[in-house]
Order: C-alpha cells, then sequence, then structure tokens
C-alpha cells in the first residue's frame, strides 16, 4: 500500500468519515497477510505469478475485445486513457 501507509490510510479513513483513531489498529491488519499468500507472497511482487504465455494470452483477449491497454500498461497511460488525474 504504498511506501507510506500511515498516510495512505489516513487518506481513507478521511473519505470513509472514520476516526483517526483507528489508525493504529488498521495499520497493525495491513502486516498480515489476510489472504494467506492467495496473491503472492508479500514483498516478492507479482511477476511470478503469471507466465509469459498467459500474459501474452491475456493480451490476445484485450486485444479481441478491443481494449485500449494491455497488460504492461502503465498506471499514468492507464490514467491519461480514462481522464483519471
Amino acid at each position: 500500500m504504498t511506501e507510506d501507509p500511515s498516510t495512505e490510510v489516513m487518506k481513507t479513513f478521511k473519505v470513509l468519515g472514520i476516526s483517526e483513531e483507528h489508525l493504529s489498529q488498521a495499520l497493525g491488519a495491513l502486516k498480515k497477510d489476510s489472504q494467506n499468500g492467495t496473491f503472492g507472497a508479500q514483498g516478492k511482487g507479482r511477476s511470478y505469478l503469471l507466465s509469459k504465455k498467459d500474459l501474452e494470452e491475456l493480451d490476445g483477449f484485450l486485444k479481441d475485445f478491443h481494449a485500449p491497454f494491455r497488460h504492461n500498461t502503465s498506471v499514468g497511460d492507464f490514467k491519461a486513457l480514462y481522464g483519471f488525474p
């Protein structure tokens, strides 16, 4: 959740109207892998979860459905594509 989880959690709390008194509990919860590795081991990234063949197949589906992005589209390009700041 970025390099500064405390700041990001506080932003989320503010939007949701949650008191910052719950910050330490929320940060503690982020330290535990609640999915037990379902989405990959913590700290390892996700690149090892899908093979090159899987990614090529995904890009094929995206192309077939005329999606204007591929698996490796950057966040900046994706935001620009959809008009996000």
